[in-house]
């Protein structure tokens, strides 16, 4: 087991603000001690408030369908420690990050890292040793002060910007913006997914003072929705070499739209860089889930009634996500709900459905917001509700309840999503032994 790893470095996911370690002192010595791994290979940095994590699986989907040999770095992980580390979608094997830690325990323990930044040592020096040839690196706080700001990338992405992290990253916009374009790099183009006036300038002025060329997604490529097929979702393309065509992607969210257009305007730039058909890049928008594993994104655990998990955690997040549930029809509508204790709940609750049965209960995460402090949110926003002591406890109280024709969705938090996945996981019986003793720590 790796649960060391989580005991022995501060952990920002499970203990908050406590764990975290700004500056890049630390990220910079193990750069130095491990010799500057990610020079070894190219890589893609991926910045933002929401989508980075389906914007970073896509790009790698694409790349390994294209024949490349593909490092994906993202978090937090829902299950396994391995979804963070993958190369063609296969996670990190457990004796590499045994053997990682025990080679280099004494340096490590000189300087007291956080476990992100240990993790994304051992991310780079994974992907050096399996020869990647592009790596697409998921910014794990904030940018400028992340530790994976280490990297000159070939090309920098930022999805969009909207409040979360506002204890750590400002409580503005513009001072979160400004965050997010420190991953901006001399010379480097840098994209930006979603235009918005709030933080446009902020990137236009960042770009202009390093002489990198700076492009927003739409002014290369715009989507709209188009009859899909089962099992993906479909976007008239305008604009780039999908220009007048139907590109399908199996991430079902109605926020993808957003990503897939940061994703499709991506491509225009780096297929200047790299040699990719045309093709197998629209086979690989096909195929995000089962080439890299992505999880939690809109995603369907069970049916009869549906059950369907979504991470979308912040303010933003969960206005698009309720917006596609309203245009849902379902006898009724059950929510699992729980959040951790550093967001917005009184702004949240506000966007959440009148008409839905509610189930609240807290993640199995040490920020985890007490039920009585959800429930009192609910309260004062006139929501009906039960409390549980669980997220398998609410989940079976809901499945109880729910007719066939019902819709139930867990969400509110992505350590939620995480233990409804591995509560589904385990009652199929696919855990495997070394999950069996979680839900592990995570993010």
């Amino acid at each position: 087991m790796i649960d060391f790893l989580y005991e022995r470095f501060p952990f920002y996911e499970r203990q908050g603000k406590k764990a975290y370690k700004p500056g890049m002192i630390n990220s910079l010595a193990l750069d130095e001690y491990f010799n500057y791994p990610h020079t070894s290979y190219k890589t893609v940095h991926v910045a933002g408030t929401n989508g980075k994590g389906s914007t970073s699986s896509m790009l790698a989907s694409v790349f390994q369908q294209n024949g490349f040999n593909v490092g994906l770095y993202t978090s937090p992980h829902l299950v396994e420690f391995g979804e963070r580390v993958k190369v063609n979608g296969l996670q990190v094997p457990e004796s590499y990050v045994l053997e990682f830690v025990s080679a280099h325990e004494s340096f490590i323990n000189t300087l007291t890292p956080s476990f992100f930044e240990v993790v994304t040592s051992l991310a780079f020096c994974y992907f050096r040793d399996q020869n990647v040839d592009v790596a697409i690196i998921e910014v794990g706080l904030g940018g400028r002060l992340d530790c994976t700001n280490v990297i000159t990338p070939e090309l920098s992405i930022v999805t969009n910007i909207s409040y979360d992290h506002a204890d750590l990253l400002g409580n503005t916009i513009p001072l979160i913006a400004g965050e997010k374009a420190g991953i901006i790099k001399p010379g480097v183009p840098v994209l930006i997914g979603e235009s918005n006036a709030l933080y446009n300038d902020v990137f236009i002025k960042k770009a202009q003072e390093l002489a990198a060329p700076i492009c927003f997604a739409n002014e290369l490529v715009t989507l709209a929705p188009a009859k899909a097929g089962t099992g993906v979702a479909a976007y008239e393309v305008n604009g780039g070499m999908f220009s007048g065509e139907v590109v399908e992607v199996d991430l079902l969210g109605a926020c993808q739209i957003h990503n897939l257009a940061t994703v499709l305007a991506s491509v225009e730039k780096l297929s200047k860089m790299f040699t990719l058909d045309k093709q197998e890049t629209r086979r690989g928008l096909r195929s995000v889930v089962a080439n890299t594993g992505l999880m939690g994104r809109w995603q369907k655990l069970a049916s009869m009634p549906d059950v369907f998990c979504d991470t979308g955690h912040n303010q933003a997040g969960i206005a698009i996500l309720m917006q596609q549930v309203s245009k849902l029809k379902y006898r009724q509508k059950h929510i699992v709900w729980g959040m951790v204790s550093d967001k917005d709940a009184s702004s949240i609750v506000t966007l959440l459905p009148r008409d839905a049965s509610y189930y609240l209960t807290k993640p199995s995460v040490e920020r985890a917001m007490p039920v009585d402090v959800l429930a009192s949110y609910f309260d004062n926003a006139g929501l009906e509700y039960t409390v549980h002591a669980s997220v398998p406890d609410a989940m079976e109280n809901a499945l109880q309840r729910a007719a066939s024709n019902d819709l139930i969705i867990i969400g509110g938090s992505t350590f939620m999503v995480a233990d409804a996945i591995f509560f589904e996981k385990n009652k199929a019986g696919l855990l495997r032994e070394n999950e069996k003793t979680v839900p592990l720590p995570r993010n």
